[in-house]
């Protein structure tokens, strides 16, 4: 008969994501709660269609997201509907935000020497979030994915609905 620790040790496993070690019964890693199941479906992505690059060139100004929008064989889609709407719904929100940052930037002129710079420093992070969030929604829908904005999403759901 084997003692009691080198039988426990006999039937341990690791985790492959922390590598916590575990019983073999176990369901979930006690360290980051990884399912130690084999999964019986894999996580596969959509195959790259068209509407994925419709969808990706939606985001390309607001002139494409328009186009696809007031033609028909386009405005039908769901898919395509909902980023073309919420790139619109972008475009308007980033235009206001343009808008109060040009403001902004005036009103940080006043201020000697640190305002400049201010102003500099407000553009030069408003427009590098822009991009950010740009790259981020084009390859969203590149990959096929419905990615809400967190304000504006519902809004893009909602509207994308077909009549």
């Amino acid at each position: 008969m084997q003692p009691a620790t080198e039988q426990l040790a006999m039937t341990l496993k690791s985790c492959p994501e922390c590598f916590a070690q575990m019983p073999d019964s176990a369901a979930f890693c006690p360290g980051c709660g990884r399912s130690m199941h084999a999964e019986s479906e894999a996580r596969q992505r959509p195959a790259f269609t068209r509407n994925h690059l419709l969808a990706g060139c939606a985001y390309f100004t607001f002139l494409p997201a328009l186009a696809f929008l007031l033609l028909d064989r386009y405005r039908r889609n769901p898919f395509l509907r909902f980023h073309c709407v919420q790139c619109l719904l972008l475009w308007l929100i980033s235009l206001t935000g343009a808008l109060l940052i040009r403001v902004l930037g005036r009103l940080l002129l006043f201020i000697p020497m640190i305002g400049p710079l201010l102003a500099v420093l407000f553009v030069t992070i408003a427009a590098l979030g822009a991009l950010f969030l740009w790259i981020v929604l084009v390859v969203k829908a590149l990959q096929g994915e419905r990615f809400a904005l967190p304000l504006i999403g519902g809004m893009a759901e909602k509207y994308s609905r077909i009549p």
